[in-house]
C-alpha cells in the first residue's frame, strides 16, 4: 500500500480562512479595536510623512527664493539714468538787439562765480556749479555740469540771474533778456513736395503740414519752413523742399518713411549753418561736420591730415610733453599752423583771416 505523500508533497501547510492575514483595505475598512489601532498608526505615519514633506518643500522655497534674489541683485545691479542731452541742460539770455559785448572774455570767465552766488542767495537746493559760454550775438548760455540734472529745474531762477547780470556788466541801451530754456528740438528735412500742392501763403504752411504729419506719424511740428526762403525759385521747379521741428523722441519715427500729401517723402536731418558755422573735420567755415565732404579730416593745430587727438610733435623729448599728447605749439620740431589762412596758430583760433567778422552792434 503506498505511503500519503509527505507535507513537502502537498505544499506549506494552509492557515484557517479565519486567521489570514487581512489586506490593507480590509484593515483600513474594519471595525474592531485591532481595525482601530491600526488606522490609527497608518494615520500617524501619514500626518508625519505629510508634514516632513512641507518643511522641506517650504525650506527650499525659501532657499531658492533667497538665491535667486541675491542672484538677481548681483547680475543687474541698478544703473544710473542715462546722461541728459547738452541741449536739455542748457538755458541762455540774448541781448535785446543781438551784437557781440566788448567785455566777452571777462564775462565768460566770472560766469560761473556770479551764477553760483546768485543761487546761493536764493536759497537754490540746485548744484551750484554752471559755466558759461558768450557767443558773438552777445548771448550767454549757461550749461548745468550734473548730467542728470535738467536746465528746467532753475527756471525759478531766471529773473535773478538775469537782473544779476545786467547789473553787474555795462550794457548801456542793450541788455540781456531774460533767461530761457535752450531749444530741444530737432530739425528734420522733407523733400519733394509737389510744387502743385505748395500753400498760398508761407505762414500757412506749418498748418498745411501739421495735421497730416500728426494723422500719419502722430508726431507733432513746432515750426515749418521752406528750406529755400526764395518762394519765387520754387515756381521754377516741380517740387520744394520744406523743413520741420520735431521733440528729439520723435526723430526715427520720422526718418523710417513719411507718406505725406499722397506719397513717400524722403526725410533726412536738416542742419543750420552761417558764415560764422566752422566744421569740426575740415575747419573751414560755412558748414558743420555732418555735412562735411572732406574725404580725411584735418588737424587744426598743424593743418596735416589726422584728427587733432593723434597730433603727437616728432621730437621725442619734446619740453612740453607733445610727444605724448596733442599740444598748440609745443615746441620748435612742431610749429602750429592753421589750415585756412597760415598765419596764426590754430584753425579754431577767432583771429583766423579767413573767419567772417560777427555783425555788427
Amino acid at each position: 500500500m503506498t505511503a500519503p505523500p509527505g507535507p513537502s508533497a502537498r505544499g506549506p501547510p494552509q492557515r484557517p480562512h479565519n486567521e489570514r492575514r487581512q489586506s490593507y483595505a480590509a484593515i483600513v475598512g474594519g471595525t474592531s479595536e485591532g481595525d482601530k489601532a491600526a488606522r490609527e498608526v497608518l494615520a500617524a505615519k501619514n500626518n508625519n510623512h505629510n508634514s516632513t514633506t512641507r518643511r522641506k518643500k517650504n525650506s527650499t522655497t525659501t532657499t531658492s527664493a533667497t538665491q535667486v534674489a541675491a542672484a538677481a541683485n548681483e547680475a543687474s545691479p541698478l544703473r544710473a539714468p542715462p546722461p541728459l542731452a547738452s541741449a536739455a541742460r542748457r538755458f541762455f539770455a540774448p541781448r535785446s538787439s543781438p551784437a557781440p559785448h566788448y567785455d566777452a572774455a571777462d564775462i565768460k570767465a566770472h560766469l560761473p562765480y556770479l551764477a553760483a552766488s546768485v543761487l546761493h542767495e536764493q536759497n537754490c537746493s540746485l548744484p551750484h556749479f554752471l559755466k558759461g559760454i558768450v557767443n558773438d550775438r552777445g548771448s550767454i548760455t549757461l550749461i548745468v555740469v550734473d548730467t542728470s540734472v535738467p536746465a528746467a529745474s532753475y527756471a525759478p531762477y531766471f529773473e535773478a540771474l538775469t537782473t544779476k547780470l545786467n547789473q553787474l556788466f555795462p550794457v548801456g541801451s542793450n541788455p540781456w533778456l531774460p533767461f530761457r530754456l535752450a531749444p530741444t528740438s530737432v530739425q528734420l528735412a522733407i523733400h519733394s513736395l509737389a510744387v502743385d500742392y505748395m500753400p498760398l501763403q508761407d505762414e500757412d504752411l506749418i498748418s498745411y503740414l501739421s495735421d497730416s504729419i500728426l494723422n500719419f506719424k502722430d508726431v507733432s511740428i513746432s515750426v515749418a519752413r521752406f528750406l529755400n526762403p526764395n518762394r519765387q525759385s520754387h515756381m521754377e521747379k516741380r517740387a520744394y523742399s520744406v523743413v520741420v521741428n520735431v521733440g528729439p523722441d520723435s526723430i526715427q519715427t520720422m526718418l523710417l518713411s513719411t507718406y505725406l500729401l499722397g506719397n513717400s517723402r524722403t526725410v533726412e536731418r536738416a542742419y543750420s549753418s552761417c558764415p560764422l558755422t566752422q566744421c569740426h573735420k575740415c575747419w573751414k567755415y560755412g558748414h558743420v561736420k555732418p555735412l562735411c565732404k572732406a574725404e580725411s579730416p584735418t588737424c587744426p593745430l598743424c593743418s596735416l591730415q589726422h584728427i587733432k587727438a593723434d597730433d603727437r610733435c616728432p621730437n621725442p623729448s619734446c619740453p612740453s610733453g607733445g610727444n605724448l599728447k596733442a599740444r598748440l605749439g609745443c615746441c620748435l620740431a612742431s610749429p602750429a599752423r592753421c589750415s585756412n589762412c597760415g598765419k596764426v596758430p590754430s584753425a579754431s583760433s577767432r583771429d583766423c583771416h579767413e573767419r567772417h567778422p560777427p555783425p555788427a552792434p
